[in-house]
């Protein structure tokens, strides 16, 4: 089962487009375009957030620390949210790694503007609750899918998450950056991939992985994966 609604269109962010014309031009007044690269650092943990984006392609990554052992993903951001959520909601410094997993582009905007903007912006308030709340969803599916899935569910799950935030069917993504997303060894990333692959779902070849079958994908994931589409929608109904 595809996604409902189209795949995402490069230029569009789903926050901003359900934004009425006058909120939008208010916010437009302050944003700047920026150019997204893989393995940028958008935020650290415990240090406040310089600016708040709004993606318009690619996919940045929220990750937990964990100590002496190497920090786990918790949820992905794409052109459906916005990075700084805990600016929204009152609170400038984020306990997580901020780093973007796929290059892309975005709407960037310091801090002190967005604070500034925001109490003039009921409908943009608004939706952000929505997505705040959606977002700690998906926060809360990744840890309970790390802990009760296999990794094959965990990398179809990751996979499909990262698939629906880009244009296409390829996705540029080392073993060693997959095993860093799902706080697993690079031989079972490499394991599982190559389980997928025969399964003839994707083909992973030189850090770049096709998506070949996504409904075989979908089969394969974990119902986590559903459940969080489905609450997604629900955040963007207009």
């Amino acid at each position: 089962m595809a996604p409902p609604g189209p795949r995402v269109q490069p230029g569009t962010n789903r926050v901003l487009a359900l934004l009425p014309d006058a909120e939008r031009s208010r916010l437009f007044h302050h944003l700047e375009r920026v150019r997204l690269t893989a393995k940028q650092v958008i935020a650290r943990p415990g240090e406040p957030y310089a600016h708040i984006l709004f993606p318009l392609a690619g996919v940045v990554s929220v990750l937990v620390p964990m100590g002496e052992e190497p920090s786990v993903e918790a949820a992905v951001i794409g052109y459906d949210g916005m990075v700084g959520l805990p600016v929204a909601l009152g609170n400038g410094i984020g306990p997580h790694e901020v780093i973007v997993q796929v290059a892309g582009g975005g709407w960037r905007m310091g801090t002190d503007h967005f604070r500034e903007l925001l109490p003039d912006c009921p409908v943009l308030r608004e939706v952000l609750q929505r997505y705040a709340l959606t977002f700690m969803n998906q926060t809360a599916r990744s840890s309970a899918c790390n802990r009760m899935n296999d990794i094959n569910q965990r990398l179809a799950r990751w996979l499909l998450l990262v698939h629906d935030r880009v244009p296409g069917d390829e996705l540029g993504l080392t073993q060693e950056f997959l095993s860093e997303m799902l706080g697993v060894r690079r031989p079972s990333v490499s394991l599982a991939a190559s389980t997928l692959q025969h399964a003839g779902l994707i083909n992973y070849r030189w850090g770049r992985i096709n998506v070949l079958d996504r409904r075989g994908l979908e089969q394969t994931a974990c119902e986590d994966y559903r459940q969080t589409v489905d609450e997604y929608e629900m955040t963007f109904k207009a």
